[in-house]
Parts: C-alpha cells; sequence; structure tokens
C-alpha cells in the first residue's frame, strides 16, 4: 500500500508541475560546477602565458658570437702536382691503347666482307635447346687462376 501511495504522490507531482519530489537539489549545482570548469580554463591559460613570458626573457639577450675562425695558409706543392698529372697522363695513355687495340679490331673486322670459317676436322653439333655457339676456355697461363678475369686499370 505503501507503493501506491508513492506512486500516487509522483503521479499528482508531475501532473500539477511541481518539480520531482525524489531528486536531490543540494547533489547537482550547474552554476557552482560551470564557474569551476572556466575558472580552471582561465588558470591553464594564465599558466601558459606565464611560461611563455618567462621563456621570451630567458632567450631575449642570447648573442650570437661571430668569432673569426682562424685560416690556414694551404701549401701549394707544385712538384707533388706535377707527378700527379704525369701519373693521370700515363694511365690516359694506356686506356687509349686498351681501347684502340679492343675497339679499334672491332671495327676493321666488321667492315671487311664476311668469310665463311675454313672446314675444321670435328664437326661442332649444334644443340637445339640453345642457339649460341658454346666457346672452348682457354687453358689458364702460369700464375693465373683458371675463371680469374684481369682487370688493367
Amino acid at each position: 500500500m505503501n507503493e501506491n501511495n508513492t506512486i500516487k504522490k509522483m503521479v499528482s507531482g508531475i501532473l500539477r508541475g511541481r518539480k520531482n519530489a525524489s531528486f536531490d537539489r543540494h547533489i547537482m549545482h550547474p552554476e557552482r560546477e560551470w564557474f569551476v570548469v572556466v575558472f580552471i580554463g582561465v588558470g591553464l591559460f594564465g599558466v601558459g602565458i606565464a611560461w611563455n613570458v618567462s621563456t621570451h626573457f630567458q632567450f631575449k639577450n642570447v648573442s650570437i658570437s661571430n668569432t673569426p675562425v682562424a685560416e690556414e695558409a694551404v701549401v701549394y706543392r707544385a712538384g707533388l702536382v706535377e707527378s700527379a698529372l704525369a701519373d693521370f697522363e700515363v694511365r690516359k695513355q694506356e686506356y687509349e691503347e686498351l681501347k684502340q687495340g679492343l675497339f679499334g679490331n672491332q671495327a676493321e673486322v666488321s667492315a671487311e666482307p664476311e668469310e665463311e670459317p675454313a672446314a675444321t676436322e670435328e664437326p661442332v653439333e649444334e644443340s637445339s635447346e640453345t642457339d649460341s655457339a658454346e666457346v672452348p676456355a682457354s687453358e689458364p697461363e702460369e700464375g693465373e687462376v683458371p675463371g680469374e678475369a684481369v682487370l688493367v686499370i
């Protein structure tokens, strides 16, 4: 029966436009909470301004010193430069001779009409797997390792 009376009071309060009696208005205070949040925001903003001002004054009078660096005189050794240039000239001549020997012969061979090779005693078998002819490896000379190429600079 007690429950019916409580329900009737709540319904009559809603119908008459009265505030809900079960709600405790002392727990929440929206105005107080709004002022607390605004006060915390303004406080953080003030701390940020104070920190920026202190950083500005800390670095305001920093000067960059422009001290001249003692330059050392460069010693020009003409003899050393001339010997290096002579070494490079020798290398250039050797390179040109090698290049002329390799590429010059190919140009001469390609200018001549191709002749068919002479018949050899051993017939060459053509493989159906590859179109290129296999070149037999030459015998290594003394001091050479088989399969090793020599690079001359």
